[in-house]
């Protein structure tokens, strides 16, 4: 996600460019499964429903409206039975209850209670509880309708958003099932990356991007066209149907696709994603993604939103670039966006930024956070939402900068290393601030002060 304060912040900068040179071998980072780094477990339990496979069959009209199954397997990866599961229903957040947005009915599996946490929260009482290392299914039917808003989750200019809009299961957090509160400030979600396949119908002459590779056009009413996503491994769900042309490219065996109003050209922002994308592979790792649709959306309210597999953008390359690199920061490594933003935005503003090749151009290197405040990285959402200064931008630019001028005092090719082994480290898992600083003292040149640092990019006192 690209915020509208980060947008305003980012064109502001301009900083010297100093140089040092650190020849330092990186051998122990790129061995992602060193008995010395953190594990993904480190960062938050994963016992209890985990290994997760979702089987959606819905269909979407052209006015913002969704309906279909939705099959959900798990394992008891706990130690003890499970008994109850909750599902998280975010498309429900910005509105709460009234209207309730996201409407669940237990099919098969077990029995819902009345939903929480202003209807974000639904907790389902397992008819058999499970035993460890048992497998369990639940079945239900879902049922969007989405706002008429330019978001993430909404209807606007005939297309339908339906981003985070399908129920997930709650992740354990200690033990317990995660239920922080929705907020309307950045990404507020912990999601466990799961299997997805989905099956959608939606209306002829409208075209479709869905979290997972496409598969072949199946047998679909008259008015009507259906196919089937496959993703083997996908963290936050992206369902978007609108009137959009279509361009394409193919990098790395993944094929790019810019969806845009018909009014709009697509092909400068297809190139600004095509080799972002390839240089985000060279530097971190393969994103695992056959396929990847840009969404160009003007007007956006967020300016910009990242999905497994899908993204949303303003017809910017410097947005699009952003949210190219979140396919590796906050998709392919999630974390706790309610607790640590920063993991995402800080680490993918600081790889969009070096791939514009405005880095050192865009940053104060000695006072990243001179417009920000009292704002710190280790804040999380809450602390941002209740600042009267509105600094929320830190996350974005600040701590960018704060990594930019580490990046230059190790000699610009040890943290891009050290980058590539963390998403190594932690693909598909979940990382946490602990085990980041953890990487980072092991990455560091003999002598340097690790600590200065972390007191000077705000991450700890």
């Amino acid at each position: 996600m690209l915020s509208i304060a980060a947008a305003i912040h980012r064109a502001d900068r301009q900083g010297g460019v100093r140089s040092l040179r650190v020849a330092v071998l990186l051998a122990l980072l790129v061995l992602s499964a060193s008995a010395a780094l953190p594990t993904p477990a480190a960062a938050m339990s994963t016992a209890g429903p985990e290994q997760l496979a979702y089987t959606l069959d819905a269909r979407a009209t052209a006015n913002g409206q969704l309906a279909g199954s939705l099959g959900i397997a798990f394992t008891n990866t706990g130690t003890s039975a499970l008994s109850e599961v909750w599902l998280r229903l975010w498309g429900n957040g910005p509105a709460g209850c009234r209207p309730q947005r996201v409407k669940v009915t237990m099919l098969s599996g077990g029995t819902a209670a009345s939903p929480e946490r202003n209807c974000t929260a639904l907790r389902v009482q397992l008819t058999t509880p499970l035993a460890p290392g048992e497998r369990g299914a639940l079945q239900l039917r879902v049922q969007v309708r989405l706002p008429r808003d330019n978001d993430r989750f909404g209807f606007a200019n005939g297309a339908s958003y339906y981003g985070d809009g399908i129920p997930v299961v709650a992740p354990l957090r200690d033990g317990q099932p995660d239920l922080d509160s929705f907020i309307a400030l950045g990404d507020p979600f912990l999601i466990s990356a799961a299997a997805w396949r989905t099956t959608l119908t939606w209306p002829a002459g409208l075209a479709a991007a869905v979290t997972g590779a496409r598969q072949a056009a199946s047998a679909a009413p008259a008015g009507w066209q259906r196919a089937t996503f496959d993703a083997a491994s996908a963290r936050d769900f992206m369902i978007a149907v609108g009137p959009w042309r279509a361009t394409r490219i193919t990098r790395d065996g993944t094929k790019i696709t810019v969806l845009a109003p018909r009014s709009l050209r697509g092909a400068a922002m297809l190139r600004a994603a095509a080799s972002a994308f390839q240089s985000f592979t060279s530097s971190y790792g393969s994103a695992e993604e056959s396929e990847l649709y840009v969404v160009l959306t003007p007007g956006l309210i967020s300016q910009g939103m990242e999905y497994s597999g899908v993204v949303l953008s303003e017809p910017d390359p410097e947005t699009v670039v952003h949210e190219v690199a979140h396919q590796w920061f906050s998709q392919l490594v999630g974390s706790d966006g309610w607790r640590t933003p920063w993991l995402d935005e800080t680490l993918t503003t600081y790889a969009q930024l070096r791939q514009l090749g405005n880095l050192q151009q865009n940053c104060d290197l000695e006072r990243p956070f001179a417009d920000y405040g009292r704002a710190r990285l280790s804040w999380t959402l809450a602390d941002f939402d209740r600042d009267p200064e509105d600094v929320y931008g830190a996350v974005y630019d600040g701590g960018a900068c704060a990594f930019a001028a580490l990046d230059e005092e190790w000699g610009g090719t040890l943290f891009p290393e050290l980058l590539r082994a963390y998403v190594a480290q932690y693909r598909h898992g979940l990382a946490d601030t602990a085990g980041f600083i953890a990487m980072l003292r092991a990455a560091a040149p003999s002598g340097y002060d690790v600590d200065a640092f972390l007191t000077f990019a705000r991450l700890t006192s």
